[in-house]
């Protein structure tokens, strides 16, 4: 900060390359949008450009303006939805992803995979009824989605979940059963 001992003003000094109010150059905040387009974690933008992961999210957040609007939500007939761990909302742990399940291609990924944001965001299709198949793991929440926004479609659990959960359960019950024996062989020997 400068004093004008004739006007008696103070004012700050200003340069190019750092935004008025801010303390991050415009080159790292470029940087960050560069790295950006690469398929890397948040976390390690922040940790090339020197920054915290909140700048790295300000920054992404920023981008969000240019980006042109969305035309219009079109289903596929056969629709997969699941959710990931993603850390990017501290309203939800959870993002979800939906893609088309005839062709693979990804439709969207949302931030939140609560069900009140999911229904809205789907009544925002024209074609809801066209969807015949929601493929789907077991979360209770598709389940109403089905009921609330898709009125013609069938709700399939993908063997993928299937499969994950009869394996959970035979290895609890592998382990059970060990224990059982062990303690059994204890028993018998004392």
């Amino acid at each position: 900060r400068y004093f004008c001992k004739a006007c008696l003003h103070h004012w700050t000094a200003q340069t190019y390359f750092v935004d008025a109010g801010c303390v991050i150059s415009k080159h790292i905040r470029f940087k960050i949008m560069d790295l950006l387009k690469e398929k890397i974690s948040l976390t390690l933008i922040a940790k090339l450009c020197q920054v915290s992961l909140t700048t790295v999210l300000r920054v992404l957040k920023s981008l969000e303006v240019y980006l042109p609007n969305r035309r219009s939500l079109y289903l596929p007939k056969v629709l997969m939805v699941d959710e990931f761990r993603s850390h990017t909302s501290l309203e939800d742990k959870m993002s979800f992803i939906c893609a088309d399940g005839q062709t693979g291609e990804l439709i969207d990924i949302l931030p939140s995979r609560k069900l009140k944001k999911l229904v809205t965001y789907f009544q925002k299709s024209q074609n809801t009824a066209d969807v015949h198949f929601l493929v789907t793991d077991m979360n209770a929440a598709y389940f109403q989605l089905v009921t609330r926004v898709f009125p013609n479609a069938r709700l399939i659990i993908d063997r993928f979940h299937i499969v994950k959960h009869l394996n959970e359960s035979f290895n609890r019950f592998r382990v059970r059963e060990v224990n059982r024996l062990k303690q059994t062989n204890q028993k018998s020997e004392a």
